[in-house]
């Protein structure tokens, strides 16, 4: 396998992890600029998009 690793993206964060750090930031009594819950909930859906899956709103309201 050969990979020219000089034009293959390399993702150092999604999205979807920036969204799960403010909400632990939150969590932490740090101001943030909203909530951990809307903050986790931001990332879990940003997280389905990013991986083209579907089901998120089923997914946040399971509470199990």
């Amino acid at each position: 396998l050969n990979i020219n690793r000089a034009s293959t993206p390399v993702v150092w964060m999604t999205a979807a992890e920036s969204f799960f750090l403010r909400a632990e930031g939150a969590l932490r009594g740090w101001d943030m600029g909203g909530t951990a819950k809307s903050f986790y909930e931001q990332g879990v859906r940003m997280s389905f998009e990013e991986n083209n899956a579907a089901g998120v709103d089923d997914y946040l309201a399971d509470h199990t």
